[in-house]
């Protein structure tokens, strides 16, 4: 039985060998209409080199298979390169652009690749969360604490298909299972026995191993590892000291045999900032145009229920701390407000904490089906437009929240709030309120486009799971 990631360069093979062939064969350019064999030539040279490109950007690579957008991200450059080798051939040998074949090859080449993909990724997702779902097995090799942190951070995402099964202590001479009670007294130098954690790799039939503390082993030490790894095909992985700083923050840098990772500013250019803004009001006024019948229609059934207002105005703190009025479906009784203080002590909450309960009274019968499809948070769309809001970003927050969290307000003040963000699709309601000050402060720090784009995509798939919404 073929494995996915033959299936995916298969899938890839024939959709740029398909809408390559189809483009050559329907198309009008006067470059590969009038003669037979350049046709032909061009057609399978075009394929050749897409192939070629897309296997050297490893898009089918199965430690990347359903695990995030760089999939997708090594598709799209194979098929710029292969634009720009197109480019420098058709320039050497001065023959015009053949523009309507290229444009038909590469919309049917290219969205076939993303589509299949996107058909992998989701069958990926799903065989990796069942309960006897295949996944990559890890040995954590570093101290107790950052072995938890790790092992946390892979049990609450289940949809990467990792599965902690076994843990070495740097400076011990046995092992134990991730989660076992106890734990070791490790030197300040540790001693790494390479051969041990190879043997234990083996025997836990690991796919992986992971130095959870890098700063505990010396550039000998985990060069040897990899060294002895290697022969058995077990990968080895290193967690940075940097774990909260996004990718596009990190670059790279080389000093005489030293590697040096420099972290970027926090923070908006002027030219991203403004490229963010457009983005947001562009796709926010065609989704209030498209979504007009739907607001309509929900309005009419809140105010068929009760009579009261169809929409919710609360008071949310914004950019700089400029207050402003949120735009929500009413979904809650009109005695909501009255009876916050109340309902709050009821569920145990102080008045500067987060506060979100399933099983708050105070929701209507049409506001419980409206906030669990996030249909009440449609009328933001409008603060959007205005630039009070940002379609994604941290979430809006109220005057007061947060402030037992040093620097969390300051920090988190920096940006527009958004209608989705991290936590949204972390969770939502059900992760805990320390994780969601995390979450926002990471957006904070480590925005970039190609994140928005993620959890705008994530977004979709969370709102039709409907887990975490109330």
């Amino acid at each position: 039985m073929l494995d996915n990631s033959t299936k995916v360069q298969a899938a890839e093979f024939l959709s740029v060998s398909g809408g390559t062939a189809f483009a050559v064969a329907v198309s009008s350019d006067v470059a590969v209409h009038h003669v037979t064999w350049v046709r032909i030539v061009f057609g399978l040279g075009m394929v050749a080199a897409w192939v070629v490109l897309l296997a050297a950007q490893k898009s089918s690579d199965p430690k990347i298979l359903g695990r995030g957008f760089e999939e997708f991200k090594r598709v799209l450059v194979a098929t710029g390169k292969l634009l720009g080798l197109v480019a420098v051939v058709l320039l050497v040998t001065g023959s015009p652009l053949p523009r309507q074949t290229l444009l038909i090859a590469i919309a049917l080449g290219l969205g076939g690749c993303l589509l299949a993909h996107l058909v992998g990724s989701v069958a990926l997702v799903r065989q990796r969360t069942r309960p006897d779902g295949r996944r990559t097995r890890l040995l954590l090799v570093g101290t107790r604490r950052e072995a938890d942190r790790v092992s946390a951070a892979v049990s609450s995402d289940a949809r990467a298909g990792y599965e902690v099964v076994a843990f070495h202590a740097l400076g011990a001479r046995t092992s134990e299972l991730v989660g076992a009670s106890g734990g070791f007294d490790t030197p300040e130098q540790p001693a790494v026995d390479t051969s041990e954690i190879t043997e234990m790799a083996r025997a836990h039939q690991v796919q992986s191993v992971v130095i959870t503390s890098a700063d505990q082993i010396s550039d000998e030490c985990l060069r040897d590892l990899r060294w002895a790894l290697h022969p058995h095909g077990i990968d080895l992985m290193v967690v940075p000291g940097v774990a909260g700083i996004a990718q596009p923050k990190l670059s790279l840098e080389r000093l005489n045999g030293l590697s040096l990772l420099r972290v970027d500013e926090p923070g908006y250019s002027s030219l991203s900032a403004l490229a963010k803004a457009l983005f947001d009001r562009v796709v926010s006024v065609a989704l209030l145009v498209m979504l007009s019948p739907v607001f309509l229609v929900i309005a009419a059934a809140i105010k068929a229920e009760d009579g009261g207002p169809v929409f919710y105005r609360p008071a949310r703190v914004g950019r700089h701390g400029t207050p402003f009025r949120m735009w929500k479906f009413r979904s809650m009784h009109r005695d909501a407000e009255a009876r916050l203080s109340e309902v709050r002590a009821l569920a145990g909450k102080s008045d500067d904490a987060f506060y979100k309960w399933a099983a708050d009274p105070r929701i209507t019968r049409i506001g419980r089906l409206l906030r669990r499809t996030s249909l009440d948070e449609l009328p933001q769309l409008i603060n959007v437009v205005v630039g009070e809001m940002s379609l994604i970003g941290p979430r809006p927050m109220v005057d007061g929240e947060g402030a037992q969290f040093p620097g969390f307000v300051q920090r988190r003040l920096l940006v527009k709030p958004g209608m989705t963000g991290l936590w949204q699709v972390s969770g939502r309601s059900d992760i805990s309120e320390h994780d969601r000050v995390r979450l926002d402060l990471y957006y904070v720090e480590n925005w970039s486009m190609d994140q928005d784009l993620r959890i705008l995509a994530r977004t979709a798939v969370t709102v039709a799971r409907g887990h975490g919404a109330y």
